[in-house]
Parts: structure tokens; C-alpha cells; sequence
């Protein structure tokens, strides 16, 4: 019923924050990219406080290029294994560094989404119909994007602090790879930006996939693996790599706030 009421906008009180997303030339972004998005909190009461970081990810947002598993966004058994695994990794990882998180869900996941998540008071719950349709924060907020299966690294936020004011946009290029169902972790390094990317301004981070944010912003990438990528069998191609990658020891995962065991 929450959900219903959100959707339709007759919560009172409730704050519906009409998001438009338009990337400029002048913003930095891609002058004939232009889309409104109406972003609404699904706990208006529960805003989080405002902070100069924020961490977003796309928890269950259909994808347009993915039609036949559409339905998949909001199948329980789905969600209830991207909650599983958004608990074992993203929750440990990134609730260290003591900044909001927003997830964002599709109208019909979001209510139960909310629900199974509602003990986290660093964690806001967002409905999201739309792939690029993303989140918009403040002027004077940076925003960092990920997947809710991985985890960040401990000095993440410190590493963007110190890199030049002058770039809109901050991207790895490497990052570890930990395979849940063999214990092995591994070191890669690949050409185009990893899935951790952190935007200047309040920009909007999912406006763009993060292989081709060089050719739209100012990039400057930050050295060294900042970013713990999951392989659950579910996310990540199971192929062998074209990229460099080397084994490592499982203390590695320390940094990232996962423990060692597979």
C-alpha cells in the first residue's frame, strides 16, 4: 500500500524532487543528452542529512538493453540474493566510512526493498524507473557510484579529497576481483574506467555507462585498486579476462572491510 501512495504522490508531506538530468556542453556532459526523471524518496520522513560525500548504487533498475529479464527487478528470490549479497559486502564496506548511501530501485521493488533494509539509518531507498535516470545531489556534494555486490576500499574517500580540484569526474582503472566460490583474489588493470567512479558537482552518476565518461568530462584517474569487485556467477562474465590479472592473498580483503574467509 506504501508504495501504491508513492507512486501516485498523496503522501503528505512527502517531498517529490523532479530531477532533469540535462548534460551540457558547458556542464561537461553530452549536449544532446536531455531527460526528466522524477526521483522520489520512498521514507520523505527518513531523509538522510546532507553530507559531502555520497555513495549511489543501481540496486534493481530494469535495463533497457536486457527487455526479456525485465520482470527479474522485482522477483523476490531475485532480491532477496541482491540483498544477501549487498549485506555480506557493500554493507561492511562502505557503512565504515560513515556516508549516506542511496539505492536506487524500480517502483516495483522499492516498498520491499525498503522493508528488508530498514534497520540501516545510513541507507536511503529511492525509486528509479529509469536506467540513466540515476540521482542528483548537491553543488557542493561528490558522488561516488558502485555496484551493490562489490566493495570500496577504506582510503577511497581520502584519495578523491586529494586529487586536483580542476576534473569532474574521478575514475580507477584497477581494482581487485574477489571469486566467492573459489576464495581466489586477484589484481586486474584494464583501459577504460572500472564501475567505481566518483562525480563532482552533485552529478548525476549513472547519466553515462562508466566505460565512456573520458569522451563527456574532465577525467583524472586515480592510481591503485580502490574497488573490490565481487564474482558471484551472476554479475561478471565467466570468461578468462583480456586484461592483466595476478593472485593475491586473501588479508588484502582487510582494506576493503571483508573478512577472509570464501
Amino acid at each position: 500500500m506504501r508504495a501504491w501512495i508513492l507512486l501516485c504522490g498523496l503522501i503528505v508531506g512527502s517531498v517529490t524532487l523532479a530531477v532533469t538530468a540535462c548534460a551540457s556542453a558547458a556542464d561537461g556532459g553530452v549536449g544532446s543528452w536531455d531527460r526528466q526523471t522524477t526521483l522520489i524518496p520512498l521514507n520523505p520522513a527518513a531523509t538522510l542529512q546532507p553530507m559531502r560525500h555520497v555513495i549511489v548504487t543501481r540496486f534493481s533498475v530494469p535495463r533497457p538493453q536486457d527487455p526479456e529479464n525485465v520482470d527479474r527487478h522485482h522477483n523476490l528470490a531475485w532480491l532477496d540474493r541482491r540483498i544477501e549479497l549487498f549485506r555480506r559486502f557493500f554493507v561492511p564496506s562502505v557503512s565504515r566510512l560513515e556516508v549516506p548511501a542511496v539505492l536506487l530501485c524500480s517502483s516495483k521493488s522499492a516498498a520491499y526493498v525498503d522493508e528488508k533494509l530498514s534497520g540501516l539509518d545510513w541507507v536511503e531507498v529511492a525509486v528509479q524507473d529509469e536506467w540513466y535516470g540515476g540521482w542528483i545531489g548537491d553543488d557542493d556534494q561528490i558522488v561516488t557510484r558502485m555496484d551493490s555486490d562489490d566493495a570500496i576500499h577504506r582510503d577511497w574517500l581520502a584519495a578523491v579529497e586529494a586529487a586536483p580540484v580542476e576534473a569532474e569526474v574521478y575514475c580507477t582503472r584497477e581494482f581487485l576481483r574477489y571469486d566467492i566460490s573459489s576464495g581466489k583474489l586477484c589484481a586486474y588493470a584494464r583501459r577504460e574506467p572500472s564501475p567505481l567512479v566518483a562525480f563532482r558537482s552533485g552529478r548525476n552518476p549513472f547519466a553515462l555507462d562508466h566505460f565512456g565518461l573520458d569522451r563527456h568530462y574532465r577525467v583524472h584517474d586515480i592510481a591503485g585498486p580502490y574497488l573490490l569487485q565481487v564474482f558471484h556467477g551472476g554479475n561478471v562474465s565467466s570468461r578468462p579476462p583480456s586484461w592483466y590479472r595476478r593472485r593475491l592473498p586473501l588479508e588484502r580483503l582487510t582494506a576493503f572491510g571483508i573478512g577472509t574467509q570464501p
